[in-house]
């Protein structure tokens, strides 16, 4: 059970920061290096929480790859 959690932890992390990569190249897309004019609060709003939910994805991963000490 240990070496599925662990593993489940690797992948969630790896996902968490593809998450997190994707999300920083997509603020970087629309906000564009010229400024951008009009700015929506709801992409603010969804860009924050994408950003969060990758966060959120690789600490889980990082706690379920490396919390061995566990007592089961």
């Amino acid at each position: 059970m240990r070496a599925v959690r662990r593993g489940l932890g690797w992948l969630m992390m790896a996902v968490g920061g593809l998450v997190l990569f994707v999300s920083v190249l997509a603020v970087l897309e629309h906000f564009g290096w010229p400024s951008s004019e009009g700015v929506e609060p709801m992409v603010i709003a969804t860009m924050v929480a994408v950003i969060g939910t990758g966060a959120a994805l690789g600490v889980l991963g990082a706690y379920l790859a490396f919390s061995w000490r566990r007592a089961d």
